[in-house]
């Protein structure tokens, strides 16, 4: 910068912090020594302190230090300045040079600056007033900030007995959260001292007071203060027990010895209450610790080393606890069960495990656990053990324990296996139902009371008798006087209604087959909200429709977006955080889809909204928080024939879920047309060449059993009801000369066969052709 005046150095300046322009900023700031202008000053002040870069803040930190003087009064209007930066330079700068008051300092306590200014701030004031800014910052104690209590606590502590007063001033005129520390502080001080204070205060008719008082014997060391913490886990108030169990648990592995020597002595509500903070403190530590009362001939030894154990157990506390369900003691193999349910998510697996075993009597208690841990990842082990095990008891642990998770999907594996030989599996299987969700039973048992399955229908109706529904024996009325179309009408109409509408046209006193119709149920169509007001996915999906969009996205961090005639357009709505995608997403899975995903961090699944649509949604957790996109499903499924769009549709689920698919498929489906437009043989436009598919009975059956290979047959021999196969269809259109041969053969699944549809004989409307 030689040669350049001071003058175009601060020009160049300006130039240079307004362009950003950093390492040419901090240049001219090192060659503007000389200038001590007030317009310069002034533009460190108001400029360079809130400069983003750290070095360019230090710089001018560094020239302004030299004339503070000078530029007082605009350095303490920069103390409110919005940026924080400038103001934490500003206040540092006032300081460090004794240039600040007492009641600016003080002033930094009230106002919601980071803990490094109130750092610096308590240094300000212990070494501007003194002892006398002992009781003030005694009770800034209190402020949030970790970093800030720390330091505080620190300073303080570092003042020894000379804060004694202060904190007793504290203790007279301040708030019970002031006491807590002013305390706390005493007894980092004091120690042992201040026994006697603490009791004082345990001794408080005010019920809170005692509660801060216990809170602090955390923090003073030796037996004094554990048997303080277990004198209050005798005191009648359950706030008080509770306070003095957490403090015990917070003071680690000192309390052990006094604790497990207490046990000897005090009362059994007492050790009950000290087994579980020790094991809390331990953790998976405790089957260590309690190795020998683990194996002890004693009941209550094992018992009370058990239930440390199962305070916080790791893989091998977890096989501790299930070696346990062979104790001979009947309260110990239930209460191991009741933990073991607590802690399924690390348990499951090592129960699943028990499920092979030869033992029946673990398996009993293995099964408990899984249906009390409702979790819904235990379904298909104890599903498979419904199915397959030879021993009817264990068939019914299984049946119980799934009526226990209450899923909706395990509905119809249980009514199958209504077709158990055992009656006593037979019993309970009926118990499960009748202890489930009426909503997630209903549907299915009434589909099988009417599917003409002796078997099922007798069961079903006895489970459906036990749900007491008003106008059930109306149902039972129709289950005998409708002919093979009105059931599968009345069938038809229970697959189109939600279980919930379902429930409440039973609890009416009488229904006909004409209740069930989805036409005659009065609903209210959804009601569209101001975009802006938005409050579910389906007011989001309702925009959608009305926009004549195809696609909603939802992105942590971003606002809902709509793809519209092929574009992404983004809405002016705010920004979608965490919490509210948490909240938009989770009314839409059940129990198992959530459980699914949780594990997966995907899922696919559809959802409809009355009136809008079907939509094919996807949610999944990426980098930046949850997304999901929304895709609006039209009725055209791309396939070539009908048994592939049938088979497309049910592979479109989750192996699992299939055969419930088919089920439902074949109840709601009423025909199936695909269609292919060709050039007609004078090249002058296109011809509709279409397959046709009617659903009868022969067809319901065949989609149930899964044997659409079959549905070809089907077609070919159902003309009178209007059915023909694609193959039939091109015939007809070859011998009418509508398309040539070279034209239909591409499109052909059976080239011989079809050569023969051509040269069979024709109906009325087609005229005779030899084909060679």
């Amino acid at each position: 910068m030689a040669g350049i005046g001071q003058g175009a150095i601060f020009d160049k300046l300006k130039l240079a912090i307004d362009s950003n322009s950093r390492l040419e900023a901090l240049e001219l700031l090192r060659a503007a020594e000389r200038i001590e202008s007030e317009h310069f000053l002034l533009f460190l002040i108001y400029k360079c302190l809130p400069f983003p870069d750290e070095t360019i803040r230090k710089e001018a930190y560094r020239l302004l230090e030299k004339h503070v003087d000078k530029v007082l009064q605009p350095l303490g209007a920069v103390l409110n300045h919005p940026e924080f930066k400038a103001r934490y330079e500003v206040f540092t700068l006032l300081g460090d040079t004794g240039n600040l008051t007492v009641d600016q300092i003080k002033d930094i306590f009230s106002k919601p600056e980071k803990d490094d200014t109130k750092i610096k701030a308590v240094d300000y004031l212990l070494k501007l007033q003194g002892k006398e800014s002992y009781y003030f910052l005694v009770k800034q104690m209190t402020l949030p900030g970790l970093a800030l209590r720390r330091h505080l606590n620190k300073t303080l502590v570092a003042l020894g007995e000379t804060l004694v007063e202060p904190i007793k001033k504290v203790f007279a005129d301040g708030n019970l959260h002031e006491k807590y520390w002013a305390l706390k502080i005493l007894i980092d001080i004091s120690g042992p001292k201040a026994f006697k204070q603490i009791r004082k205060l345990l001794l408080s008719k005010d019920p809170t007071v005692r509660l801060y008082a216990m809170a602090a014997l955390e923090y003073l060391p030796g037996e004094k203060g554990l048997g303080m913490l277990f004198a209050g886990m005798l005191e009648q108030s359950p706030l008080m027990r509770y306070q003095a169990s957490y403090v015990l648990a917070r003071r680690g592995e000192e309390t052990l010895r006094e604790a497990l020597s207490i046990m000897r002595h005090k009362g059994p509500e007492l050790k009950d209450e000290l087994i579980v903070i020790i094991g809390k403190i331990l953790g998976n530590r405790s089957k260590k610790f309690f190795a020998r009362m683990l194996v002890s001939k004693s009941a209550d030894e094992r018992y009370y080393a058990l239930r440390a154990v199962a305070q916080n157990p790791d893989r091998e506390g977890v096989r501790i606890l299930i070696d346990a369900l062979n104790d001979p003691v009947w309260v110990i193999r239930h209460m191991v069960c009741s933990m073991l349910a607590h802690v399924l998510p690390i348990a499951r697996d090592e129960l699943i495990k028990v499920l092979d075993c030869e033992n029946l009597d673990k398996i009993y208690w293995a099964c408990k656990a899984l249906g009390d841990g409702r979790d819904p990842l235990s379904a298909r082990p104890l599903m498979n053990l419904l199915d397959r095990h030879k021993d009817p008891n264990v068939r019914v642990w299984a049946a119980r324990a799934l009526g226990k998770l209450d899923l909706e999907h395990l509905v119809d594996l249980l009514i199958m296996g209504f077709e158990d030989e055992a009656l006593s599996v037979r019993n309970e299987i009926l118990s499960a139902l009748s202890t489930m969700s009426p909503e997630k039973v209903v549907k299915p048992l009434l589909i099988q009371l009417f599917s003409g399955h002796k078997s099922l229908s007798f069961w079903c109706e006895k489970t459906l008798k036990g749900l007491n529904f008003k106008s059930f024996s109306s149902v039972l009325q129709m289950l005998v006087t409708l002919d093979e179309r009105g059931t599968d009408r009345f069938v038809s109409f229970l697959h189109q209604l939600k279980p919930y509408q379902i429930v409440s046209i039973l609890n009416r006193k009488e229904v006909r087959l004409e209740d069930f119709d989805p036409d005659n149920l009065t609903e209210e169509e959804h009601k569209f909200v101001p975009l802006s007001e938005y409050r579910s996915i389906d007011d989001l999906l309702a925009q959608l429709k009305e926009m004549k969009g195809s696609d909603l996205h939802l992105n942590v961090g971003l606002p809902p977006m709509f793809r519209i005639h092929g574009e992404l357009v983004r809405t002016n709505l705010p920004s979608v955080d965490e919490e509210k995608a948490n909240q938009l997403f989770s009314t839409l899975l059940n129990e198992e889809q959530k459980a699914r995903f949780e594990k997966d961090w995907e899922i696919d699944f559809s959802h409809e909204v009355r009136h809008i649509g079907r939509f094919r949604a996807n949610i999944f957790r990426q980098r930046y928080g949850l997304s999901g996109i929304f895709r609006l499903i039209p009725s055209i499924v791309h396939t070539i024939s009908a048994g592939e769009s049938i088979n497309r549709i049910v592979g479109a689920f989750p192996a699992e879920y299939q055969e419930q698919v088919r089920l439902e498929l074949s109840g709601v489906l009423r025909g199936i047309v695909s269609q292919k437009l060709l050039q007609k043989t004078d090249k002058k436009g296109r011809v509709l060449a279409y397959e046709l598919l009617i659903t009868n009975h022969a067809v319901k059956n065949l989609i149930k059993e899964a044997k659409t290979e079959q549905l070809s047959s089907v077609m070919q021999t159902s003309s009178k009801d209007h059915m023909q196969t694609m193959d039939q269809s091109l015939a007809n259109l070859v011998k009418l000369e509508k398309i040539t041969l070279e034209t239909a053969l591409p499109h052909v699944s059976d080239k011989t066969g079809f050569k023969n549809l051509i040269s069979s004989g024709t109906d009325t409307q087609t005229k005779k052709k030899t084909v060679r």
